[in-house]
């Protein structure tokens, strides 16, 4: 059954990274939690996630309507900050972070990767530009480019334990 929670702001735009960072600037008390990214049991990819939790209860910030927002705009959307029961957000954190590891390594460098580059992407955007200018065509080349991040990924992993397995079959360590 899933743990009630209780919407405690208005809806404005950020993100749950932005406002865990927020929570312990304010209160260095305040516990992070950090949830991975994975794909789920039924296939669906749950991009990283923050909660915090200052012992009487524990946060995080989300869309109001759980729509699991696309990969792009997981960076900024309008939501709001939930609170829920002390001790949910370090029983969901151990749930999101538990399972299959396999492949999670080379997703989470691939995230982190992409998320550097879309950064990196909008600055320019404001000092060529003056403003981030939102276009189809960058979502679509955004695409691509975490495709091609996350295959490199996958082949330096790969190819980091091919070569280890080759040298214990050459008596190397």
């Amino acid at each position: 059954m899933p743990e009630k929670f209780e919407i405690v702001s208005d809806e404005y735009y950020s993100n749950c990274m932005f406002e865990a960072i927020k929570a312990k600037l304010q209160n260095p008390g305040i516990r992070l939690y950090f949830c991975k990214p994975r794909i789920t049991e039924n296939g669906h990819f749950r991009m990283f996630h923050f909660m915090w939790g200052d012992g009487k209860a524990d946060y995080d910030f989300s869309d109001p309507g759980e729509n699991e927002l696309p990969l792009w705009k997981n960076l900024f959307f309008k939501g709001a900050v939930r609170r829920f029961p002390a001790g949910f957000a370090g029983k969901y954190t151990e749930y999101r972070n538990m399972g299959s590891r396999k492949g999670m390594k080379r997703l989470s460098a691939a995230c982190i990767k992409y998320i550097l580059t879309v950064i990196l992407w909008q600055a320019l955007e404001l000092v060529f530009y003056g403003v981030v200018q939102h276009r189809i065509v960058d979502d679509i080349i955004g695409l691509i480019l975490f495709w091609y991040i996350y295959q490199s990924e996958k082949s330096r992993l790969l190819g980091s334990r091919h070569r280890r397995k080759e040298g214990r079959e050459h008596g190397c360590n």
